[in-house]
């Protein structure tokens, strides 16, 4: 999947057909638990450059508690109050 967001309010995103999750937690703001959260909300540029693991719960919507858990990557390119996020599992 992939997440661009300009100024905290996500203006688009996509995921492939056999990707989990196909619907973000708040397809309007950026959650604050993300890598992309790090950087619109704690104003984090230096280390969010590598990739970090995140939670089905951070980041999707629908997801039940047997996955809450589930183990994601997100990598984040950020630029002038912008970024983009790709986001996938093993």
């Amino acid at each position: 999947m992939v997440v661009y967001a300009e100024n905290k309010i996500i203006k688009w995103f996509h995921s492939s057909d056999d990707f989990p999750y196909k619907y973000l937690i708040n397809d309007k703001t950026v959650p604050r638990n993300t890598v992309m959260g790090e950087y619109f909300y704690q104003n984090k540029t230096d280390d969010i450059k590598k990739t970090v693991t995140v939670w089905a719960m951070d980041w999707f919507n629908h997801v039940d508690d047997k996955n809450s858990m589930r183990k994601f990557y997100e990598y984040c390119i950020e630029y002038n109050n912008s970024a983009l996020s790709v986001i996938w599992e093993d």
